[in-house]
């Protein structure tokens, strides 16, 4: 008898700790970005899933408000949650 696993996926606005299931109506995640593993990029930058790599603070790349959090991504990409910008995506090796 085997294990079946799969990868829930959830969506959630930034600064929020309630996400909900996108696959599962009555399914929803509570906690934050922090504890994620797998991110999926926004439409605009191909919505492909990206493996976290790692996690630190630092401002946002946006307002330059410092002690946001910041998840680095596979393929050089990155994210900070911010509150009042929302999630600001960018490359890496292109980061302020």
């Amino acid at each position: 008898m085997g294990t079946h696993m799969s990868t829930e996926w959830f969506q959630r606005r930034a600064g929020e700790l309630a996400s909900e299931s996108e696959d599962d109506e009555r399914m929803m995640l509570i906690g934050s970005i922090a504890t994620s593993d797998w991110v999926r990029l926004p439409p605009e930058l191909g919505s492909r899933q990206l493996r976290v790599t790692g996690r630190h603070t630092a401002e946002c790349p946006k307002c330059h408000v410092a002690g946001r959090l910041h998840l680095q991504l596979e393929d050089g990409y990155g994210v900070a949650e911010c509150k009042p910008c929302g999630f600001v995506w960018y490359r890496r090796d292109t980061e302020p």
